[in-house]
């Protein structure tokens, strides 16, 4: 080989590897930009996520503190209204009383006397088995009502729990 071609083979390959050295210069700022372009746009899409994010958390505190008002609200009236039906159970009544009881008693004593005198006379079966009959009615009712009006003094002696305190709300 010759010298001018050994100078040609030296250009090319001066040449080549210049070029090489340019496009590996290229290509590392073109990486490097791209990297820095790409890393940019990763932070905005966190942050507008974060910010989303935020947003929504915002929303469900603001849910959250109206759907405990309301819950709050519900509680207190629950306990109002358990309140309004303690009063009502305290001064709970029987609609009878013990003159009524010893009206039915009298009624009863009155149809066994009756009874008992038309046993003398024949022939009257029929009105004496319906006045045992209605004398039976008669004290079984007048027991019923003897027990209603126990039980309505016994609630009216007995004290109801009282209503429950009031949750503090907590911060």
């Amino acid at each position: 080989m010759t010298t001018e071609t050994y100078i040609a083979l030296f250009g090319l390959l001066a040449g080549w590897t210049a070029t090489t050295l340019y496009f590996l210069k290229a290509f590392k700022r073109a990486y490097n930009r791209g990297l820095a372009e790409g890393l940019r746009t990763r932070d905005d899409q966190q942050a507008t996520r974060i910010r989303c994010l935020e947003l929504d958390l915002n929303g469900l505190r603001h849910s959250r503190e109206r759907d405990q008002d309301l819950h709050e609200a519900a509680l207190l009236q629950s306990r109002q209204h358990y309140a309004d039906m303690c009063k009502k159970m305290i001064h709970l009544r029987s609609p009878f009383t013990h003159i009524d009881h010893r009206t039915l008693i009298s009624a009863a004593d009155t149809l066994r006397l009756a009874q008992e005198t038309w046993q003398a006379f024949p022939g009257t079966d029929d009105v004496r088995n319906r006045a045992a009959s209605q004398q039976n009615q008669l004290q079984k009712t007048a027991a019923t009502v003897i027990q209603l009006i126990h039980r309505a003094e016994q609630m009216n002696e007995r004290s109801l729990p009282p209503a429950p305190a009031p949750v503090e709300a907590q911060a």
